[in-house]
């Protein structure tokens, strides 16, 4: 049954406009994603150090003032295992498909070294960006078939790469917050089920569709594959803890990442349908990128028409 609700935007998108949707709807909760591609680490790293820019820092503040949850979902592996330590321990990073230790991405998912290292940073990601919900969404990066081929990973799929990573990044988060949780992100490589490697306990699911057709509902037969993925790794990670995180108000993707942000064109009944779906597999929250949707979006096209994703007077 889902019992949360709600959206993910870019840092400097928490308007006034954002804080009045929320206050006065179901959503329950917000997560912080700053801009991605290259450089995003630096933009984290940024927000850990400063906080959040300007006003959308005092709509936050405002928005957890009322109960309203604050996340942070990020792509991190930059922070959490530095390329700079390549030079001393490549053994740390992905071996590639040619043979060749690599530190453009990700990490050897089996060197217990790394794996300390990952789990001590996020520990200290963790102080900086406290979860009031105790959910946190520290992410492999946001990249496709960069997972590493050493002798000892190569017995291992992409998922149970991604899952021993997030173990360790759970093993550090639990240090800084008692009750913090790890997401699993199933998205791009990693949504098969994991083979070899278990979660450990505070792990959770979110499951991203990035590869479904945005234009059909869940339960259409051209989104089959993922809507099996939906249903086996909800019963995998157990459905009641898991997140969907899913693309319905993703205006960044809509516009192909590139300002001025398009006009948003939504279809409120796909919305219903992929709502029941997902609440008939028992999925305790969803959210959706609701990003290029700030101030600038507003300029243009006036507020955001948001499909009846949020029912209001709540």
């Amino acid at each position: 049954m889902i019992r949360h609700k709600g959206v993910v935007v870019h840092p400097d998108e928490i308007t006034q406009t954002w804080k009045n949707v929320i206050l006065g709807s179901d959503i329950d909760f917000i997560g912080v994603h700053p801009v991605g591609g290259e450089g995003s680490h630096t933009r984290v790293r940024d927000i850990a150090e400063n906080g959040l820019p300007g006003e959308c820092a005092d709509n936050a503040r405002e928005l957890v003032k009322h109960g309203v949850g604050l996340e942070y979902e990020l792509h991190v592996m930059s922070l959490l295992l530095p390329r700079s330590l390549f030079a001393e321990h490549p053994e740390y990073f992905r071996l590639d498909e040619n043979g060749n230790r690599n530190a453009d991405y990700n990490c050897c998912a089996s060197d217990a070294d790394a794996l300390e290292i990952i789990s001590r940073n996020a520990c200290e990601l963790a102080k900086k960006l406290p979860s009031t919900t105790h959910r946190y969404c520290f992410w492999l990066d946001d990249v496709r078939d960069k997972c590493c081929h050493c002798p000892e990973c190569s017995r291992l799929s992409v998922s149970d790469q991604a899952l021993a990573v997030y173990n360790a990044v759970q093993r550090g988060i639990r240090r800084a917050d008692s009750l913090g949780r790890q997401s699993y992100l199933a998205y791009c490589g990693a949504v098969e089920l994991p083979e070899h490697v278990t979660p450990e306990e505070g792990v959770y699911l979110e499951y991203a569709p990035f590869d479904r057709d945005f234009r059909k509902p869940m339960s259409d037969p051209a989104n089959a594959a993922s809507a099996r993925s939906a249903r086996e790794l909800a019963a995998f990670f157990g459905a009641d803890e898991s997140k969907v995180l899913e693309y319905w108000l993703d205006n960044s993707m809509f516009s192909g990442w590139k300002k001025p942000p398009k006009r948003l064109d939504v279809d409120p009944e796909l919305i219903k349908r992929d709502l029941e779906f997902y609440d008939s597999l028992g999925y305790g929250a969803v959210t959706t990128f609701a990003c290029y949707l700030g101030a600038d979006y507003e300029e243009l096209w006036g507020a955001p028409d948001l499909g009846g994703y949020a029912v209001f007077d709540k």
